[in-house]
């Protein structure tokens, strides 16, 4: 997160106890908006009120018909980063949490995520530790 300097953020899922405070509190400044997937936000969203309160928070899993349906809130997560992105944003989707409450796997996330966005405007990179990441340039996304 550190690496850019506005960011959308797609984020959430099982928590496992993990807290946010500081994870937030030191990228508050970078958010534009964060996009909550996964049926466990509560720690996210208490976080993010507490560091971030400037920070337009959606919950993407709330607002689909079926809240364990992991496709539906990730489409629904890309739909609005579209239209909250602004050119220079990146779109970042860290979930910060397990994922396996949405998709059965990271790589159905970013397949999903590939095939939402159109896959030659998305650049897929595997930061250290085997987390997998997905930048998206939203000048490209208009």
């Amino acid at each position: 997160m550190s690496a850019y300097p506005s960011l959308v953020w797609i984020a959430g899922g099982l928590s496992k106890g993990v807290t946010y405070d500081e994870l937030v509190k030191k990228h508050a400044e970078r958010l534009r908006a964060v996009l909550i997937i996964g049926t466990d936000s509560a720690a996210l969203m208490s976080a993010l009120a507490t560091h971030a309160g400037q920070v337009p928070v959606y919950n993407l899993t709330a607002s689909v018909a079926n809240p364990t349906d992991g496709a539906a809130a990730m489409e629904a997560a890309v739909i609005r980063a579209r239209e909250v992105a602004e050119p220079g944003d990146v779109v970042l989707m860290a979930p910060a949490a397990a994922s396996m409450d949405q998709l059965r796997i990271m790589q159905s996330a970013v397949t999903l995520l590939l095939r939402l966005c159109n896959e030659p405007l998305v650049r897929v990179f595997q930061p250290p530790k085997s987390r997998c990441g997905v930048e998206l340039d939203h000048k490209t996304l208009s």
